[in-house]
């Protein structure tokens, strides 16, 4: 993304705030302040060919730290297990009565804390239009699978495949969700497509 040319200051505003700052420590530039603050940073810097990027490490290595991010439990030192990792994932059919109970309002409370705006608002119109609903009844997501981790855990993943596109001949993106069993609050989510 960061290595795109003519990239338009719209275009800028998508992107997420860890995305931003990316950026800008590439070329040890300021990462502090508000979006916008960023947002402009990045679209002046990317009008001097002379900041190019310093030597990054492997794009394997910053997806792992992402990753890695998204496996703490926020607002405390715990951090999940990699889903990857786990064994005995569970079917819908056998596992539907265990999941948490994640309604309307947890999906909006989670939604809503996203910082870039343009897809905050793209994601809950999606939500608002029952888009996940008719993907998922079309047959573009695959089954969704339980893991409640262990029977001591607060927290569990679902876990399913989708396809890009609603195009079945593409590789599926694999998608998880970090949820706290009692509550439903949603921790966190990944999925394998470039956006993540």
């Amino acid at each position: 993304m960061d290595e795109e040319e003519g990239v338009s200051i719209d275009e800028i505003r998508l992107w997420t705030v860890p995305q931003l700052k990316a950026f800008l420590k590439k070329r040890k530039l300021k990462v502090s302040g508000r979006k916008d603050e960023l947002v402009a940073l990045v679209f002046a810097a990317k009008q001097v060919p002379s900041l190019a990027p310093e030597p990054t490490s492997d794009p394997s290595e910053e997806r792992a730290s992402k990753l890695e991010d998204l496996l703490m439990v926020r607002n405390t030192n715990l951090r999940l297990p990699n889903p990857d990792s786990l064994q005995d994932w569970e079917g819908e059919q056998k596992a539907i009565t265990k999941w948490p109970p994640t309604m309307v309002l947890e999906i909006g409370q989670y939604l809503e804390n996203i910082d870039n705006v343009p897809l905050k608002r793209r994601l809950l119109s999606d939500y608002k239009d029952g888009k996940g609903y008719s993907y998922s009844a079309s047959g573009w997501v695959k089954e969704i699978q339980y893991n409640g981790i262990a029977s001591d855990s607060d927290y569990c993943f679902l876990r399913t495949e989708c396809w890009p596109s609603q195009n079945i001949n593409n590789v599926p993106w694999k998608v998880w969700v970090s949820l706290h069993k009692k509550s439903g609050s949603i921790n966190s989510t990944y999925c394998t497509c470039f956006a993540g």
